[in-house]
């Protein structure tokens, strides 16, 4: 839903701590033509830079910076810059919003051609395992990546799941395909190839099995979680302030994405488009339970990161009493809020409640059958292993959208309708429609801007998808026109809807509608909300 200037301008004053804004947009403007396609940067990972960028650089200069330590220390961050009216964030060259779209993407996750050997063009380690960089018999660029020999099919299986989540949950990542390739035969024989692939584990046939990973353009480079890219004319909001790499947050936790940083990125151009550059998640072979080098993940992997000052401050300090809780277990249990990366993440560090809810509603867009599919794709060998796999990321899934729909009032599909005598809010209650709560009789509790503070209450009996009604009180200046031939922001007003506590597990905030008088009916209509 599109608001014109002035709706936004009006809602960005609606008050010092409850505002929906809309500011550095990420669009391009209308009629505007495609950009011509920047340098490629230097290929490197930056792995330790990135380290010492957001574990010590960063807070020195938040320590320097008095309105963001008064803002932490009020418990208070700011809120990502590229939202919509509605707390949503629009499809563009980070995130695919419309789900046909993500589909369309996955159409191309044939794997490469066999019509002629693959050249293979470089070979690249970061391990002991090789990656291997080839064109297919169609002259398509592909890169191959591998599992450890000790542990066969737990990298390539993860790169396939995680890439088929990512898309579904509307991240842009590599298609990916396994193949089975015998190097006598697929690939242009070469003594290199042949020592790279010698320890790899083979089938009866003899065959290696690998991951094949393709993006649809040209390279340019790694992509930082702060900051922007400065040749990229449509890259003008910081990293760190988009909400859909906030709120990957979530979607990597789930997925337990522990390797993602800025080294398993990879910016993508695509002639004439708009806009030109394109923003993809790589790495993806140490999500779920697959670590670096393609062996297992340490106990440690997602509950600190490979420097946690703070953990290692506080060993020091307690001559090594303290103990996390993979020490005392020797496992670590999910933490859907308190799960960490192996490196420090800007984007990740300034997520508010907000972005953690809309990334938690990307979870929810995965559905059982985009699971199953995913763990089918990666040809798990074992049975049982395959069922693990998907009643795990099922239980991940629900623990995830456990934590953050706890933390606000989870209302969505919200809209207006109204009669002669009354007003009605429609909308869908998600944590019912989850499984996180039941369906009948809930009470819910509505306060109104020109109610003076007065809260009020209806009942309404749930679906079981989550669908119910509220009645609204009556905007007794909108009904007799007092706002007819006043300035725009003088009819604009709020609601606010939260759950009776007792019976949704206590929210912990309300949902926020933003509402304009419509002068020629006498009824208000939603101009947007937040959560």
């Amino acid at each position: 839903m599109r608001l014109p200037v002035w709706g936004l301008c009006v809602l960005t004053a609606c008050g010092s701590t409850h505002r929906v804004t809309l500011i550095h947009p990420s669009a391009e403007p209308p009629g505007a033509g495609p950009h011509a396609l920047p340098p490629a940067r230097p290929a490197d990972t930056e792995r330790y830079g990135e380290l010492v960028r957001h574990s010590i650089v960063g807070p020195l200069q938040s320590l320097f910076n008095s309105p963001g330590m008064l803002r932490r220390l009020a418990g208070r961050r700011v809120e990502a810059y590229n939202v919509t009216a509605t707390d949503d964030v629009a499809g563009d060259a980070w995130f695919v919003a419309r789900m046909d779209d993500r589909r369309n993407e996955g159409d191309s996750d044939a794997p490469p051609d066999r019509s002629v050997p693959w050249t293979v063009t470089s070979i690249q380690r970061t391990s002991a395992i090789p990656v291997l960089m080839i064109r297919d018999g169609a002259g398509q660029a592909y890169w191959l990546t591998f599992d450890a020999p000790e542990f066969p099919e737990l990298a390539t299986g993860a790169a396939v799941i995680a890439a088929r989540l990512y898309r579904a949950a509307g991240y842009l990542v590599p298609t990916v395909s396994l193949v089975r390739l015998d190097p006598e035969h697929d690939l242009v024989p070469a003594d290199s190839v042949r020592d790279a692939l010698a320890s790899l584990p083979r089938d009866a046939a003899g065959r290696i099995r690998a991951a094949a990973h393709r993006v649809p353009g040209q390279p340019l480079g790694l992509f930082s979680f702060s900051g922007r890219r400065k040749d990229d004319p449509a890259d003008s909001i910081p990293h760190e302030h988009r909400r859909e790499l906030r709120g990957l947050y979530v979607v990597a936790a789930w997925l337990n994405h522990t390797g993602l940083f800025r080294g398993t990125t990879l910016d993508v151009g695509i002639e004439r488009a708009s806009p030109p550059v394109r923003h993809y998640l790589v790495g993806l072979e140490s999500s779920l339970d697959a670590g670096f080098g393609g062996r297992p993940k340490l106990p440690r992997a997602g509950t600190e990161s490979m420097w946690d000052t703070g953990k290692i401050a506080s060993r020091a300090l307690t001559l090594d009493f303290f103990a996390v809780s993979w020490e005392r277990m020797r496992a670590s249990a999910f933490d859907p809020g308190g799960w960490t990366p192996n490196l420090p993440n800007s984007a990740f560090g300034h997520r508010t409640t907000r972005d953690g809810y809309w990334g938690a509603k990307r979870v929810a867009e995965v559905s059982d059958v985009d699971i199953v599919a995913a763990v089918q794709a990666a040809q798990v060998s074992d049975s049982t292993r395959a069922h693990t796999l998907v009643a795990m990321l099922q239980a991940r899934r629900q623990a995830t959208l456990r934590y953050w729909y706890s933390l606000v009032t989870p209302l969505d599909g919200l809209s207006l309708r109204s009669d002669s005598l009354t007003t009605t809010l429609d909308f869908h209650d998600l944590a019912v429609s989850a499984g996180l709560g039941s369906a009948g009789p809930r009470t819910y509790h509505l306060r109104a801007s020109w109610a003076r503070g007065d809260a009020t209450s209806d009942t309404t009996t749930l679906a079981s998808d989550g669908r119910g009604t509220l009645r609204l009180s009556v905007w007794a200046a909108c009904a007799d026109g007092t706002f007819a031939g006043q300035p725009p922001n003088r009819g604009l007003g709020w609601i606010d809807v939260w759950a009776d506590s007792a019976q949704a597990a206590g929210a912990a905030r309300a949902v926020r509608l933003f509402v304009l008088c419509d002068n020629t009916r006498g009824k208000y209509r939603i101009a947007g909300y937040r959560y």
